[in-house]
């Protein structure tokens, strides 16, 4: 792999990495915002489709691929107590590595099937 390239990719997990942490942090924060009573819809960044595109989704407009982005990152909020900076490092990135199953997963699916003699 070119030098170049590896930065890139460096750069752009790096990215993905730090969108996901403020995607977590503002999730976590809308979550406690509705549940005091209070309409949270002013404060959500949308950066679903920015993380998934970096991550490598070419089609980050599918609906289940984002109903399934929603499900994961609500039990990643979940998860995360706002006052450990280190945890939420570790959420981050975690999240980040089930983007990167998911889009193996999905990458499979959409590949062509050979179908081989006597499967007809």
């Amino acid at each position: 792999m070119e030098q170049n390239q590896i930065k890139s990719d460096h750069i752009n997990k790096d990215l993905t990495l730090f969108l996901i942490r403020r995607e977590l942090k503002t999730a976590s924060f809308i979550r406690e915002l509705s549940r005091l009573g209070f309409d949270p819809t002013a404060f959500s960044l949308d950066l679903d489709r920015a993380i998934l595109l970096l991550a490598g989704f070419q089609d980050h407009d599918d609906d289940d691929l984002l109903n399934w982005y929603y499900q994961i990152l609500e039990v990643y909020s979940e998860k995360l107590n706002i006052k450990d900076g280190t945890a939420l490092y570790e959420l981050a990135l975690e999240f980040y590595l089930e983007l990167r199953v998911k889009l193996k997963d999905w990458e499979q699916k959409s590949m062509p099937r050979i179908i081989l003699p006597g499967e007809m």
